[in-house]
C-alpha cells in the first residue's frame, strides 16, 4: 500500500460515525504507516504535519485517551513546526484530565481490543514450550481424506487451532465468486439489523449449487463436524476498510427470550 492508500484508509476510520464503537485508535495506527511511507519528493495531497496533526487528534478522541502517545506525537510536532502545535497542545492537556467513567471496564475492554489486533496482524506471543509441540501433517481421518489428504498446521493447543491448506480449488473461488456477486448485501448482525460495526456485505449460497454442495461436504470432512444444523454457505465481503468487530457468538439467555417474544418465534 501506498502513502496515499494509508492516509486515505486512516481518515476514512478518523472520521467514520458510529453508536457503538470508535475506530480513532484504528485511524491513528494507519495514519502512522502513512508518515512512515511518505516521500516528500512526491505529490502527495497532505503533509508530513497533516498527518501527525490527526495522530495526535486521533489518539486523543480514542475511547481510551493515550495520553503518552498523545504527547510523544505533541513532542514531534513540536520540533518540527513549533507554530502549529497550539491547537493539539491543548488537546494534549484536556486529555490527561479526562474522567473516565468506569476505569476497569475501559481497561478490560483495551486490552481485549489489543489482543484482537494483535491478532488479526497475526501476531502472537505463544510460548516455546507450546510452539514446540505444534506440528503440520497430512489430515486422513475417513475414505474420503483417504484419497485426497488435506494439509493441517496445529497454531495453538489448549485450545486446539488449526489451519488447513489448499481445501477449495482456484475454479471453485470463481464459481462461488460469480453466484455470490449478484447477492451481496448489508450484514446483519443478530437482530436481522445492519450495524455500524460491522461494514461488509454477504451472500448465502444454497446446496441445490452442485459447487456449493461439494464445498461444505468437503469441510464437514476434514473438520469433522456434522452438516445436519448447518447454516448454508455464507460468502463474505468487507471490501477496502471493511471490518466486524470482536464479539462473542453467545448471548444471555435473557436477551433470547426478549428477541423471541417480540418476533413470535
Amino acid at each position: 500500500m501506498t502513502a496515499i492508500d494509508c492516509y486515505n484508509l486512516a481518515l476514512m476510520l478518523y472520521k467514520y460515525e458510529s453508536t457503538y464503537y470508535n475506530y480513532k485508535s484504528y485511524a491513528a495506527e494507519w495514519f502512522e504507516v502513512a508518515l512512515e511511507k511518505l516521500n516528500e519528493q512526491d505529490e502527495n495531497p497532505f503533509t508530513a504535519t497533516e498527518i501527525m496533526m490527526y495522530i495526535v487528534k486521533s489518539y486523543y478522541y480514542s475511547p481510551i485517551p493515550l495520553a503518552s502517545k498523545v504527547y510523544a506525537w505533541v513532542e514531534n510536532l513540536y520540533t518540527s513546526k513549533p507554530n502549529e502545535t497550539n491547537s493539539v497542545l491543548q488537546l494534549y492537556k484536556t486529555a490527561i484530565r479526562r474522567p473516565k467513567s468506569d476505569e476497569t471496564f475501559n481497561q478490560y475492554t483495551d486490552l481485549e481490543s489489543e489482543y484482537y489486533a494483535a491478532l488479526c496482524r497475526s501476531e502472537s506471543d505463544v510460548p516455546a514450550t507450546n510452539t514446540k509441540k505444534l506440528k503440520c501433517s497430512y489430515l486422513k481421518s475417513n475414505p474420503f481424506l483417504k484419497l485426497a489428504p488435506i494439509k493441517m498446521e496445529e497454531l495453538n493447543k489448549n485450545p486446539n487451532v488449526f489451519l488447513f491448506y489448499d481445501v477449495i480449488s482456484d475454479n471453485e473461488i470463481e464459481t462461488i465468486k460469480t453466484l455470490a456477486s449478484p447477492e451481496l448485501k448489508c450484514a446483519q448482525v443478530y437482530n436481522g439489523k445492519c450495524a455500524d460495526f460491522r461494514t461488509g456485505k454477504n451472500a448465502w449460497l444454497s446446496e441445490d449449487e452442485d459447487v456449493v454442495a461439494k464445498v461444505r461436504r468437503r469441510a464437514a470432512d476434514f473438520t469433522g463436524l456434522s452438516l445436519t444444523h448447518a447454516e448454508e454457505l455464507q460468502v463474505l465481503n468487507y471490501g477496502i476498510g471493511g471490518h466486524y468487530d470482536w464479539h462473542y457468538d453467545a448471548f444471555e439467555v435473557i436477551i433470547i427470550q426478549v428477541e423471541r417474544s417480540n418476533t413470535n418465534y
